[in-house]
């Protein structure tokens, strides 16, 4: 039996009116993995995660447990799913699914993309408690009255904060702050940059890595398609000291992970993934991507001699 998608959309609208956040978690937890960094608070150029990353454990968990709903049937199910799901999403049906290791791998990557612009000498702070979600669930999804409101929220935190230059970690925040928000807030006048961009360029110090290894590189649809940041994750896989290897569709002809489409219709999503993961599996055995949506969606059908990295983590052992 389908989920219940009005049920689950509403649902969705409301936390992030309530709380900012599809799934209401601590706000300590967004920018705690920035507190042992020592990064300068606020400025005119910011790091901002939109909490993308932070989310990914509870979204892995909650996808998980919408996905064995799905499956069941029975008589008047449809009402009992949808008040299992206002639960879930008020997390007190998905804390029991988390996974320490998830919470450390996501906040991880970010200590990691943080330590890369420092290393490369890039001049930022952070937002910590004003690091907000960019609202790129409600835009997906079609809920723009509640985009537009929320989106204005968003950018007033930001200029409130002094800033004018903001540098992403994921490709959704960046396709919201970049080419979406100007289209809804006037006289909007904020720089957005992915840090692959801010990176490109600036790291020959970093050759040295692991020469040879190979990675099979796959493309996030909205850095690839949408944004043009297609050349720069190569080269800073180069720089590691890594080889690319090219799935059939990459680059800016790249193939969905089944992402964004989890929340309401898990199994497709799974199924689409599973197809994304025979390609790249075809060229090796290790993936590496740009997006936690991606690397949550590919890791879930990954195959026991297959593993998933953030491209951050090439670069673990070399920042430290």
């Amino acid at each position: 039996m389908a989920l219940p998608i009005r049920k689950i959309l509403d649902l969705l609208a409301e936390n992030i009116r309530r709380a900012g956040l599809p799934i209401p978690i601590s706000n300590k937890f967004i920018y705690q993995w920035a507190e042992p960094l020592d990064i300068p608070h606020g400025g005119e150029t910011v790091l901002y995660t939109g909490a993308l990353y932070q989310l990914m454990p509870y979204t892995k968990a909650l996808v998980s447990l919408l996905e064995d709903l799905e499956g069941k049937k029975g008589a008047g199910l449809l009402l009992k799913v949808a008040g299992k799901i206002g639960k879930v999403i008020d997390l007190s049906g998905i804390t029991s699914r988390l996974a320490k290791k998830d919470a450390e791998f996501y906040q991880e990557a970010l200590s990691v993309i943080a330590k890369l612009l420092s290393r490369a000498e890039v001049n930022y702070g952070y937002l910590y408690e004003q690091d907000m979600y960019s609202g790129a669930l409600l835009y997906d999804l079609g809920l723009l009255n509640d985009f537009a409101k929320h989106a204005q929220k968003v950018y007033a935190q930001i200029k409130g904060a002094g800033v004018r230059k903001i540098i992403t970690v994921d490709p959704h925040t960046l396709y919201m702050l970049r080419t979406v928000f100007p289209k809804y807030i006037e006289e909007y006048n904020l720089e957005v940059v992915s840090y692959l961009e801010v990176l490109s360029g600036k790291m020959p110090f970093f050759k040295g890595g692991l020469k040879g290894e190979e990675v099979v590189l796959h493309d996030p649809c909205l850095y690839a398609r949408f944004q043009a940041v297609v050349d720069q994750p190569r080269e800073l896989i180069s720089t590691a000291g890594f080889k690319v290897k090219e799935p059939q569709w990459s680059r800016e002809m790249t193939f969905c992970c089944g992402g964004l489409m989890e929340s309401i219709a898990p199994k497709l999503a799974k199924y689409i993934a599973s197809e994304r993961m025979n390609q790249l599996r075809e060229k090796g055995k290790r993936v590496v991507t740009m997006c936690p949506i991606c690397h949550v969606n590919l890791s879930r059908v990954a195959p026991s001699d297959v593993e998933v990295y953030d491209l951050a983590f090439l670069f673990k052992d070399i920042v430290g």
